[in-house]
């Protein structure tokens, strides 16, 4: 984070599952609260978030969730949705923003299937009516107050113009000037 300050970068992501933030990590990331953001996935209701990544999961990122917001550090949710997870989103978003209503952004990130996969998403995939079900969902859960994106998704943006959803935030591009990503296995990409 220190190189990152360093070397000029305006915003600082740190994605996370939020199982690693306790109250000792978080303590240490207050120093970066100026430029950094911290994501946390959590993948709707309980049931479906400990089916998708295991068993207890969903405590644990609630519970990193909970410390991060409580040493006012600024957390995005980010929100992989498949089919099934739909029809719980209105409560999942009501659940979030009632609870923790620190939380600056719950983003929607669409399953997509990635190189060298190895998990069954043959029911899981959202069809084009999905898609256009859930951007209307979401028109709705942003009129009804709740803040709502689509990450880094310029379909989702086709989608809100065609049907007028113009109160709606458009998705920013994956492509932008500054931006680093680090990943998992160290890799980076701009």
């Amino acid at each position: 984070l220190d190189t990152a300050c360093a070397s000029g970068y305006n915003e600082i992501l740190i994605n996370t599952n939020g199982t690693l933030l306790n109250d000792s990590l978080c303590k240490g990331l207050m120093n970066y609260r100026e430029k950094m953001i911290l994501s946390c996935s959590i993948n709707g209701q309980e049931e479906i978030h400990d089916a998708l990544r295991g068993k207890g999961s969903y405590q644990r990122a609630i519970k990193g969730l909970s410390t991060s917001l409580e040493h006012d550090i600024c957390v995005d949710v980010y929100t992989t949705v498949c089919k099934m997870m739909i029809p719980g989103l209105p409560a999942f978003t009501e659940f979030l923003f009632t609870n923790f209503p620190g939380v600056r952004c719950l983003f929607f990130i669409q399953l997509r299937r990635v190189e060298n996969d190895v998990y069954p998403l043959a029911g899981h995939m959202l069809d084009p009516g999905d898609f256009i079900s859930l951007v209307r969902l979401m028109g709705f859960l942003s009129l009804y107050g709740y803040p709502v994106s689509f990450l880094e998704n310029a379909l989702y943006n086709v989608v809100c113009s065609s049907l007028q959803l113009k109160w709606l935030p458009r998705s920013r591009s994956i492509f932008r000037p500054r931006r680093l990503m680090i990943l998992h296995n160290r890799k980076m990409t701009a």
